[in-house]
């Protein structure tokens, strides 16, 4: 991965995540949302990492950073919300 620069993004939102990856996997994740892109960070001791994670059937990789012009983002998830 080539360096990252969060300085050159105007960051929007961040916060905590549990983000469900199929097969009853879920995973506790840092989010930081900029206008650009969305970063995923993962705690690993007492720092954030940033990690590659497998998701669904098919094993699609996705990286720790996606940029928004990729995205394709659904209204509601299947599942309940929470506040």
């Amino acid at each position: 991965m080539q360096n990252l620069d969060l300085m050159r993004h105007k960051l929007l939102q961040d916060g905590r995540m549990t983000w469900r990856l199929g097969g009853g996997k879920q995973v506790d994740v840092q989010v930081a949302l900029f206008a650009d892109i969305i970063v995923l960070m993962q705690r690993h001791e007492d720092r954030l990492v940033l990690r590659s994670y497998n998701v669904g059937i098919t094993k699609i990789d996705h990286g720790p950073v996606i940029k928004l012009q990729e995205l394709i983002v659904q209204p509601y998830a299947a599942g309940t919300w929470c506040s």
